[in-house]
């Protein structure tokens, strides 16, 4: 259900099998290969990311918690974008 909703999973699984899938000679069997090992990795990973949420959740319940964790989230953000902004990337 997540992976549906996710852009983000979409643009990877695209990148992927363009990346692997060689344009002038499909492989079915490479396709389902890509596949699984796409459909494992992103299994795994959305559990953890669902056990982490959870983690997080408990802790963040005292809005002191929730301070100290969006002030960390914040400041590598900041940090980021004014790399960005000082380097002319933008």
């Amino acid at each position: 259900m997540m992976l549906r909703l996710t852009p983000k999973a979409h643009a990877i699984i695209a990148v992927m099998f363009a990346r692997f899938m060689p344009p002038d000679r499909p492989d079915p069997a490479l396709g389902l290969r890509i596949t699984t090992i796409l459909a494992r990795n992103t299994r795994m990973t959305f559990t953890v990311w669902a056990l982490a949420g959870d983690i997080l959740l408990r802790r963040v319940r005292a809005p002191r918690s929730a301070r100290v964790i969006n002030r960390g989230c914040a400041l590598p953000l900041a940090a980021v974008a004014s790399w960005m902004l000082a380097h002319g990337a933008w």
